[in-house]
């Protein structure tokens, strides 16, 4: 629980529960619903300390892969980014209605990036129900606290991800040494000749193969 909202993985929002005073709890993430179409409304709230991080990251996107973000104008369904207390948070794929994408002000604009492909279905790269194959999980260097942040998902969450080869350079893919108990510390290590380098400069070559196949964008 995140300022009374459920997160998981760190940074999706999974909602408010029923009850009060709850910490934390297992909650079972339904398969994501994707958007109709290659136009996606958003609105910046007037809370956002950096709406120019915003308004970058969405026209790199839009560069990248040709999809279109458009200003809300009352439609049914749209992305609202407002500020948050602390991390970059996202839903995971279209809830319908003003859904939030809640960023800080350290949140810069590719962190951005990856919480609108948190807002249209995508999960961490890691989190892939096959990602045994391709990376091993260094469970002893990682506090035990987070090891949920390192859990895979089953395979009807993987959406856009399926068929998919595993993407060593995705902007969904955890750091190396993220979550480390002592800096330096490895907690991702690749199981092939692959390099464990995700991309912190926008979207991978197969992070844009993947946003062109799920709008059709090819």
């Amino acid at each position: 629980m995140r300022n009374g909202v459920a997160v998981a993985f760190g940074d999706i929002i999974l909602g408010t529960p029923d009850q009060d005073a709850i910490e934390s709890g297992h909650y079972e993430i339904p398969r994501p619903q994707y958007w109709d179409k290659p136009e996606i409304p958003f609105a910046l709230d007037g809370s956002l300390e950096r709406p120019a991080e915003v308004r970058l990251a969405l026209r790199h996107i839009e560069e990248k892969t040709g999809l279109r973000f458009v200003p809300y104008d009352t439609q049914r369904d749209a992305l609202v980014f407002q500020s948050g207390s602390e991390h970059c948070e996202s839903t995971l794929g279209r809830l319908g209605g003003l859904q939030p994408i809640r960023l800080n002000k350290k949140c810069g604009w590719s962190e951005i990036v990856h919480e609108v492909l948190h807002a249209m279905g995508f999960i961490h790269e890691q989190s892939r129900s096959d990602r045994d194959q391709y990376v091993e999980i260094v469970w002893n260097n990682i506090e035990e606290k987070l090891w949920p942040q390192f859990q895979k998902l089953g395979e009807d969450i993987l959406g856009p991800l399926k068929d998919s080869p595993f993407d060593y350079r995705s902007i969904m893919l955890y750091e190396r040494d993220l979550f480390a108990k002592t800096e330096g510390q490895i907690t991702i290590k690749t199981k092939t000749s692959a390099s464990l380098e995700p991309s912190r400069s926008g979207l991978s070559a197969e992070d844009v193969r993947r946003v062109k196949r799920l709008f059709r964008l090819d």
